[in-house]
């Protein structure tokens, strides 16, 4: 319930509402950004908009590049910030730690973390693979 993603079903922006105020209002607070990047974010001017505001409200974010994006297509005002890329197991755990330490939770069990980062790390795999063919 306290995460905002307006592409994943159910989490949708709820008809009626203005898409850009309710984007805008989302966006002005969250304890944590992660950013996926791929060719097709950084060609949509929304989601540069909202780059771009995230970068003005200097809010924390993790960059998780998404292939076949590599570390020198990214530049601007993600050029000298540590990236992460999203198919490789020690950045998700990168990502996990930030993640814990930034909303000082506690995560689930290593273990239990590894087994579900292995099979999101396989699933990501396969679905890069069809997207390239």
């Amino acid at each position: 319930n306290d995460i905002f993603w307006s592409s994943l079903e159910g989490m949708n922006i709820p008809s009626g509402v203005n898409f850009i105020d309710f984007i805008r209002e989302q966006i002005s607070e969250p304890e944590i950004v992660i950013l996926l990047l791929s060719p097709q974010y950084f060609e949509r001017q929304f989601c540069l908009c909202e780059l771009g505001a995230v970068w003005v409200l200097t809010h924390q974010i993790i960059p998780l590049i998404v292939p076949p994006l590599q570390f020198k297509d990214v530049s601007s005002v993600l050029a000298n910030v540590q990236l992460l890329k999203i198919d490789e197991f020690q950045d998700l755990n990168q990502m996990r730690e930030d993640i814990i330490q930034h909303l000082r939770i506690s995560g689930k069990t290593f273990p239990r973390w590894e087994a579900k980062r292995n099979k999101f790390v396989e699933s990501i795999q396969i679905i890069l693979k069809n997207i390239s063919k």
